[in-house]
């Protein structure tokens, strides 16, 4: 029987009416309702009134849904949704406590609240004070976040705390641009006191700090994501941070190593390290610090990670190439020679080939081809990771998989595509030519 929503009037179902014994208030006194739809009710001082408003609930239910329960049919009761409430679940705790002096744990919301439904229930009528608490709150917000709201008042307030993040991102993106121009200008020292008062700023507000019951991370992109889940196995709750906080570390970041400001540099990559545990490029940079100070152990321990958690040929033919600086700097140069070597399979580099002439001129030896087999035998031997990780390889595979089983083409496109730089596995390039040729490119 057909569900659609143009289906069925309001006309269609069967209402039933109750008169409440307990009413305190005349506007509850009697109730209508569809039958066997638990939550499809209406009240008023008259069954006349229940009834209407009965109808403008099933008219509103009806505009915002696509389906409707045939008339009779049982509908159990569902609890409304609040996703989008938690996602932003510290903005909206700082803004019950900034800006309506309220405390956003007392109350229970689902994704369809609203800023007015804050209004005590024994102003439920005044229209005078809800035109006033709603001036009120404009203005607040305005000051507090220099946002307006006023057009979306009336809107469900996850929508309010969504422009609040929106805000602060375009903020963050202006003084980006003004670090930026700094640097093109050489002029490290003022990009500099840019981007350490954005730092500040960020860390004044709490919106991404993790707790018990939630981490917040900021990963590049969906496959991180997968990753993360898959090796790190959380046992909360992961929200995401906006992008562009990725980007304001990589920055200031870079900037700090112009001014070699190492120290520094460190304890700000350890910070974004937590933030994306699966950025490579972070890893890397903290190698380099470890090797400029001669912290070698550190060195071989970050770049194990970075083996681990990389997903394309060039990051891991750099992680070979510094395990080759590793165990050159032990002198030891016959494994080096091979781990620079094994790079070479992954990344025709320059500074490997560079490398390998360094190791010629101090042994005085001749450096010769090696077979990529037996630098895999030495390479497992020594516990040293071959290729990409496994698990990157079979969470790659799957959402291969699962993209393409569910009609999604860009999905498969994107995860077949890394897998089979990774592997030259024919049948993942059967793959990709068979959803360009779906794709028509």
């Amino acid at each position: 029987m057909d569900r659609n929503k143009e289906a069925y009037n309001f006309e269609d179902y069967p209402i039933k009416y109750w008169k409440n014994p307990n009413a305190e208030e005349k506007n509850v006194a009697y109730y209508a309702g569809i039958t066997n739809w638990v939550i499809m009710t209406g009240y008023g001082e008259t069954p006349e009134e229940a009834l209407t408003d009965l109808k403008n609930k099933f008219n509103l239910y009806k505009e915002k849904n696509n389906t409707l329960p045939r008339p009779g049919e049982e509908v159990s009761l569902k609890f409304a949704s609040s996703d989008k409430i938690w996602i932003y679940e510290k903005i909206a705790a700082e803004y019950f406590k900034s800006v309506l002096r309220l405390n956003f744990y007392d109350y229970i919301f689902t994704d369809y609240s609203y800023l007015s439904s804050l209004v005590p229930h024994d102003e439920a009528d005044n229209d005078d004070y809800i035109s006033k608490m709603k001036e009120l709150i404009i203005k607040d917000t305005l000051e507090y976040y220099n946002i307006d709201i006023s057009d979306i008042y009336d809107e469900p307030f996850w929508k309010v705390f969504e422009r609040i993040e929106i805000s602060s991102i375009m903020e963050i993106s202006k003084t980006l641009e003004e670090a930026e121009l700094q640097v093109k200008k050489n002029n490290f020292d003022k990009a500099l006191q840019v981007m350490e008062s954005l730092m500040q700023n960020i860390e004044k507000r709490s919106w991404y700090q993790n707790d018990e019951k939630c981490q917040y991370r900021c990963f590049d992109n969906i496959l991180e994501t997968l990753l993360y889940k898959e090796i790190f196995n959380p046992l909360i709750a992961v929200k995401p941070i906006p992008k562009i906080y990725s980007a304001v570390y990589s920055l200031y970041i870079n900037i700090l190593f112009e001014l070699k400001q190492y120290n520094k540099a460190k304890e700000v990559l350890e910070r974004a390290n937590i933030i994306n545990p699966l950025n490579v490029k972070i890893m890397f940079d903290l190698s380099e610090i470890n090797k400029k100070n001669n912290e070698w152990e550190e060195y071989l321990c970050t770049n194990k990670k970075c083996l681990e958690y990389s997903y394309t040929n060039s990051d891991i033919a750099r992680c070979y190439r510094n395990y080759g600086f590793y165990f050159n700097k032990q002198n030891e140069f016959d494994m080096a020679t091979y781990l620079f070597y094994f790079s070479l399979d992954f990344e025709d580099n320059s500074i490997a080939h560079s490398e390998l002439l360094g190791i010629s001129e101090k042994t005085g030896k001749k450096i010769k081809q090696i077979k990529s087999e037996k630098i895999q035998e030495i390479l497992k031997k020594n516990n040293i990771q071959v290729g990409a990780n496994p698990v990157v390889l079979s969470v790659l595979f799957y959402m291969s998989k699962v993209s393409f089983n569910n009609d999604n083409m860009d999905g498969c496109k994107y995860f077949s595509e890394i897998l089979y730089d990774l592997t030259k596995d024919e049948d993942i390039k059967r793959i990709i030519d068979f959803v360009n040729q779906t794709n028509g490119t």
